[in-house]
């Protein structure tokens, strides 16, 4: 199931892609209310000496509980990420746009497509890419309405 996951982790080629045809446009936020692992500074380059006294302590448990505890401690830091942005809007000089038929305007969603087709699944068919499957109407279910329509008036009489 890949509903809600970012397109890159997905589909990296297809993203690679939309972002070169500049459908989306990578921008970096900036998160200054994270909350971050404090880094751990060694004050040397060698590793701390262990010696079996660290091994079996006389309050073991609590040793471990304290270290558990102050690992888990968290300090406020500032994260940058990318993030990607697919602007369908105009973007104007003055704020305002002076048209005719600005609803047609409004109506009309900008649809894209990549010039490949990136067939996702392995027996899927490259040539069909795009394709809209047939659509039928059934008979059922078109007269559906006119039977309920006119049921009740003959039960009526």
């Amino acid at each position: 199931m890949q509903v809600g996951r970012f397109l890159g982790e997905v589909d990296g080629a297809l993203m690679t892609q939309l972002l070169s045809m500049g459908v989306f446009s990578q921008v970096t936020m900036y998160d200054y209310q994270a909350m971050c692992r404090p880094p751990t500074h060694h004050h040397s380059a060698s590793q701390p000496l262990v010696s079996v006294t660290h091994l079996c302590p006389p309050d073991g448990y609590q040793v471990a509980a304290h270290k558990h505890k102050k690992q888990d401690l968290l300090q406020p830091c500032d994260t940058a990420y990318p993030v990607f942005v697919h602007q369908t809007a105009v973007r104007e000089a003055s704020g305002t746009v002076e048209c005719r038929a600005c609803q047609k305007m409004r109506s009309q969603k900008l649809r894209r497509r990549p010039d490949t087709c990136h067939a996702f699944h392995p027996e899927e068919n490259a040539q069909d890419c795009g394709g809209a499957s047939d659509i039928s109407a059934s008979l059922p279910l078109l007269l559906l309405p006119l039977w309920a329509w006119v049921l009740p008036s003959r039960l009526l009489r």
